[in-house]
């Protein structure tokens, strides 16, 4: 809570110093540490105790696991960057930027990922046949390796969709999408889709089940077991509490 008011604070006299500022090449210096303090802002609004077994002996208040690939993947997703365009936008002819570009990987990859955006969306827009879009992406994943599935990460599916609004008549194809992945160890994706799925769909029974699956492969037990409890209560009320997986039962009972 101390780190989030010093953050915010921060961004607020930045923002002062920002709107004062005449000189271009000081501008483009406050610029850039609001980007850096929004990266701060973003790091804390992800983080999340993490409780990693259930007698609690490795527990930790805060958590946060920085991977420059799935974190620029996140950050851009969920509407951060401002400021990093900003620094590419408007003060790109600076000597101060230019220097940035040499010295600060962060911003390249954060660039290179915006353009990846674009790329992919671009190629997604240009598919002829959405439906049949979906269906070779379902069987790519069924049938091939994780490494040969590099291209469908997070960006992708953001794009995916972006272009392909999630519907009654494809919540199928993307569920099986994110049930494949999850098989080949690529939790991250899986789950960004299936909390797609979930926030739309709250009652389909199978995406709450893959859900549980997907945080409880990644150890994250607190968000498995909420999916999980989410999943039995739905089985009860369907009363088809017969039907539901002894796992799930002994990991909610573990806990």
């Amino acid at each position: 809570d101390n780190e989030l008011k010093k953050i915010n604070l921060s961004i607020k006299h930045f923002k002062k110093a920002l709107k004062r500022a005449k000189n271009k090449e000081f501008k483009s210096k406050i610029v850039y540490m609001l980007a850096k303090s929004e990266l701060a802002l973003y790091d804390i609004n992800n983080s999340k105790v993490v409780n990693y077994n259930s007698t609690k002996v490795h527990e930790t208040k805060r958590a946060y696991s920085w991977n420059i690939s799935t974190t620029y993947e996140n950050y851009i997703i969920k509407g951060y960057g401002k400021f990093f365009d900003d620094l590419k936008n408007k003060y790109q002819d600076t000597n101060y930027y230019k220097e940035l570009l040499k010295e600060c990987g962060y911003l390249n990859y954060y660039h290179d990922t915006v353009e990846d955006i674009k790329r992919v969306n671009t190629q997604i827009k240009n598919s002829l046949n959405k439906i049949e879009l979906l269906k070779s992406i379902e069987n790519d994943t069924k049938l091939k390796r994780k490494n040969d599935l590099n291209k469908y990460n997070q960006i992708y599916f953001y794009n995916l969709f972006r272009n392909i609004k999630l519907s009654k008549s494809n919540v199928t194809y993307y569920n099986n999408i994110a049930y494949y992945l999850n098989k080949k160890r690529k939790n991250n994706e899986a789950i960004y889709i299936l909390e797609k799925i979930v926030n739309k769909y709250p009652n389909r029974v199978v995406a709450l089940y893959n859900l549980g699956d997907a945080y409880y492969d990644i150890y994250d037990m607190d968000m498995a077991k909420k999916y999980y409890k989410k999943y039995v209560a739905l089985m009860k009320k369907l009363k088809k509490e017969n039907n539901i997986p002894k796992k799930v039962l002994s990991r909610i009972q573990s806990w």
